[in-house]
């Protein structure tokens, strides 16, 4: 098992011009590009296919991986990945879990149940990082989401307590 969590920080800069990262970019957009990058490399390096039995959770909903998923399963040189790998890359992206913390954006949340499934997908694994009110916007943002009683039980406790072997 693997706990994936990004290390930028503002002393990243953005932009070659710049000796750091301005505006808080390197959390707000670096974090969730870092997560991404990690999990890109796993799978297209071969790594997950060489590990099937590696558990990765990536915090903050698995960074752009939902949001852009059509373009990682096309895979680096497009046609080039679905020669090198076994399986078609998403298979291995779905492979991964996610945490809920995303502060608050109803239609991210649903965007990483989509992709991932409410059977990868675990509530507070990046708790008490954020702003005050974070926990009952992502309580919200679940509730809202249209899931059954027993994916929503899975998120907030039966995932965890699955991955992890705890009661």
């Amino acid at each position: 098992m693997i706990w994936l969590h990004p290390t930028r920080d503002a002393a990243w800069p953005d932009y070659p011009t710049e000796r750091e990262s301005d505006f808080g970019i390197w959390w707000s957009l670096g974090w969730p590009y870092e997560t991404a990058a990690a999990l890109s490399r796993l799978v297209y390096s071969g790594q997950m296919d060489r590990h099937p039995r590696l558990r990765v959770i990536a915090h903050h909903g698995g960074g752009m991986v939902p949001h852009f998923s059509a373009r990682l399963a096309m895979g680096p040189g497009h046609r080039q990945t679905k020669d090198s790998l076994p399986l078609p890359p998403l298979d291995y992206f779905h492979r991964f879990y996610a945490d809920t913390a995303l502060f608050g954006a109803p239609h991210a949340v649903r965007c990483v149940l989509e992709f991932f499934g409410a059977e990868h997908v675990l509530f507070g694994t990046d708790t008490p990082l954020g702003p005050p009110g974070a926990i009952d916007d992502t309580v919200a943002d679940l509730d809202a989401a249209g899931l059954t009683a027993a994916e929503l039980a899975a998120v907030y406790a039966g995932n965890a307590q699955r991955l992890l072997g705890v009661r």
